[in-house]
């Protein structure tokens, strides 16, 4: 190349002597600007603002997003499959930057149903792309006005008409006790749900194993009818139901429409406990496990109705292996028969407060008679006993009679190898004796914890 003439140096000059003026006329830049006037800046403008913002200087990138959810703590890893919590407070950019978020490895996702009406489509266009595992929803006590938003049962059906075939799991529970102040749904009308949705539910439910519900999701006939697709699956091995509302044939009907012809786990907390489901465990005699929890709620419990003579008749579960219960789920276990039973479990319904120490034995108690007339002890025996008291030493002394006196009055005597008693706040003195007292009960092995 040939050399630059002074006429071109010269004009160069200018141009530069040019933009240097017109620079300084315009005043100071904002890189000038201090970081704390920029911040505060910043803290007015919207989510959306920020993003679009990042978006302009290309700096919406997929591994800062996945830097920002983990620093939130919204995203993490662990052996091969990643965990998302969607949960209480998360800061509406996240949901902005869902679409530019793809995770490769396989994950399990919780989410509030709140966000679930608030993001619906960025949730939706997420899941669609990402292997999604397991899905836990949950709703909060406090915020019933989420489930009664018109549009919830159509959010719900879109969202889990989109899973894909690969989740395994699914979860809609009810948080109760959470302290946050309740949020506001944003109004809006429901849109018509499709018959697709439906039948990609049905699509979903052929694959997953593990179900657990709350009775929320029954709430309303148009949840109901979500409810009822989750609630046939042909290789379900695991399922819990919750059920926290008054009305006493709640849990039945919701047990009545179960087919889950694999079912081998089963757990059932009430606070009201209705007549036993017969039909339900005669479809599911090949049960494995059981646990009955009756919840306290401090209001009295009426007695149960007299049973039919149908519902009356004994269920037998001839695979079930354990069996755990408190004391108010005594008349659904006083219907089955369960003759190979490995180990037994008995809980208080209560805490067991000052008191209350000898109503809730009796309770214990009864249960106690209740399964040893019935041959159902088990090889294994546990009762729950938290803050036991001189009480406790008297029915332990009882007992020991009892046994000792079986042979003689014709008294069910143990098949239990190992009596175990899991004691809280106990007394040294009262510890002492219940050991000393158990151990030489038919040459059994006591556990005490």
């Amino acid at each position: 190349m040939g050399s630059v003439g002074p006429d071109i140096r010269m004009s160069k000059k200018r141009k530069l002597l040019r933009f240097s003026e017109e620079q300084g006329a315009r005043g100071p830049s904002i890189l000038d600007t201090p970081n704390e006037v920029i911040l505060a800046i910043l803290e007015e403008v919207p989510d959306n603002g920020l993003v679009a913002m990042a978006g302009a200087c290309r700096r919406v990138r997929p591994l800062s997003i996945l830097v920002y959810l983990r620093r939130l703590r919204i995203l993490s890893s662990e052996l091969g499959s990643q965990e998302m919590q969607l949960c209480r407070n998360v800061p509406a950019a996240v949901f902005l930057l869902l679409s530019s978020v793809h995770l490769t490895d396989k994950v399990n996702l919780t989410c509030d149903v709140f966000y679930l009406l608030e993001y619906e489509a960025a949730l939706q266009d997420f899941i669609v792309r990402t292997k999604i595992v397991s899905i836990s929803l949950q709703i909060y006590s406090h915020e019933p006005a989420v489930m009664l938003a018109p549009r919830t049962a159509c959010a719900l059906r879109s969202f889990l008409g989109s899973l894909s075939i690969q989740c395994q799991s699914i979860t809609v529970e009810n948080l109760r006790f959470c302290a946050f102040t309740p949020r506001q749904v944003t109004q809006s009308e429901a849109h018509l749900g499709s018959n697709a949705y439906n039948a990609g539910i049905k699509i979903l439910m052929s694959n997953v194993r593990t179900m657990v519900l709350t009775d929320d999701l029954f709430e309303t006939s148009s949840l109901a009818k979500i409810g009822s697709l989750l609630l046939d699956g042909p290789r379900i091995k695991n399922f819990g139901l919750t059920c926290m509302s008054a009305q006493r044939n709640r849990s039945n009907s919701i047990l009545l429409q179960v087919k889950f012809p694999a079912l081998r786990y089963l757990r059932v907390s009430s606070t009201v406990i209705p007549q036993i489901p017969t039909d339900f465990f005669r479809r599911h005699s090949s049960l494995y496990a059981l646990a009955l929890f009756g919840k306290y709620t401090g209001m009295p419990q009426q007695p149960l109705a007299r049973t039919s003579k149908s519902s009356s008749r004994a269920v037998e579960l001839p695979g079930l292996k354990f069996l755990t219960f408190s004391d108010r789920f005594l008349p659904w276990v006083s219907t089955l028969l369960c003759p190979d039973l490995n180990n037994v479990t008995i809980y208080p319904t209560r805490y067991w407060e000052k008191g209350r120490m000898i109503e809730s034995w009796k309770g214990l108690r009864t249960c106690f008679d209740a399964i040893i007339q019935r041959g159902m002890s088990g090889d294994n025996l546990m009762i729950s006993i938290p803050h036991g008291d001189k009480t406790v030493e008297c029915e332990a002394s009882r007992i020991h009679n009892q046994f000792a006196e079986a042979r003689k009055t014709g008294y069910p005597v143990l098949k239990t190898s190992r009596l175990a008693f899991q004691l809280y706040d106990l007394s040294n003195e009262s510890l002492v004796s219940i050991v000393h007292i158990f151990r030489h009960i038919l040459g059994l092995t006591v556990i005490v914890s």
